[in-house]
């Protein structure tokens, strides 16, 4: 059976990129069929690529490989990382979940044989200001709490059913670490495994990302950009343990345990959570 709630066992901002946040953590009992950073797919113009396949569940059995992606916003795509996406990784469905202002502004490219489906999660209404980690935490609600949001996530789940055979689905957000991060987490209880990895899996968005953030609050710096929207950048470029944790706190709040959420807030039954678990585990 699986484990119906999820708690943040760790809480941990990249120590690179984050000052004057007291963090503390236990060591996560993990066991995944491989490490977390061999799940990343190298790209010149992406970040943030991972594969799902080689995560073991509950059961012992498999994701399979080359069939679930995750990803930040593709807009700066080479042609060879196209081809590496369509000939070695079979992507047939690039699902976005970004909202229409950020799809205007940075356009997916168009891949070859590949269906783009345009989802938005949210609004800007659903942000709270200024950035903070408790103005985040309340953003993470609006996942579960919106309409809209749980409408994208029923949209990703039937994406995820009726990708075609033999083929990859990537799926991707702005930075691929919230909004995909959350859908990430979802998918992963579907097919069975554990909270612990999928709550580790959820932090490694901060080592991918590392670098990238790094950089661009060197340049903030080196602009003169004040130390209060430099925090705000900070906090809002990383991931927190805690984030994914409130999500799954409304969760219990409004449907009691996350089976009963998936079932009936994103109106993935029973039998369409077993055809995915059988079309993608070995």
């Amino acid at each position: 059976m699986k484990n119906n709630h999820i708690s943040a066992a760790s809480s941990t901002f990249p120590e690179s990129t984050v000052e004057e946040t007291t963090v503390t953590s236990e060591k996560l009992t993990v066991t995944p069929l491989k490490r977390i950073q061999d799940h990343e797919i190298h790209l010149e113009g992406g970040f943030n690529v991972r594969d799902l396949g080689g995560f073991e569940t509950q059961a012992g059995r498999i994701i399979k490989p080359h069939t679930l992606i995750r990803s930040a916003r593709l807009n700066h795509l080479t042609t060879t990382d196209i081809e590496t996406l369509v000939r070695d990784y079979h992507v047939a469905v690039d699902f976005d979940l970004r909202r229409a202002d950020e799809v205007e502004s940075a356009k997916d490219p168009k891949m070859p044989g590949v269906t783009y489906i345009d989802q938005p999660l949210g609004t800007m209404s659903n942000f709270h200001f200024p950035i903070t980690p408790e103005h985040i935490r309340e953003h993470y609600r609006t996942y579960v709490s919106v309409p809209q949001a749980r409408y994208a996530y029923h949209q990703f789940f039937m994406a995820v059913l009726n990708k075609p055979v033999g083929k990859a689905l990537l799926y991707h957000c702005a930075s691929g670490k919230d909004r995909t991060g959350v859908g990430t987490a979802l998918l992963m209880h579907v097919l069975g495994v554990d909270g612990d990895t999928i709550i580790q899996d959820y932090v490694a968005s901060n080592d991918f990302l590392r670098d990238r953030n790094d950089a661009r609050i060197a340049r903030m710096k080196k602009n003169g950009i004040s130390r209060d929207k430099i925090m705000q950048v900070k906090y809002d470029s990383g991931v927190d343990a805690t984030y994914l944790e409130a999500a799954f706190d409304e969760i219990h709040r409004e449907f009691g345990n996350l089976d009963t959420f998936i079932e009936k807030g994103l109106r993935v039954t029973p039998d369409q959570q077993a055809e995915i678990r059988k079309r993608y585990l070995i």
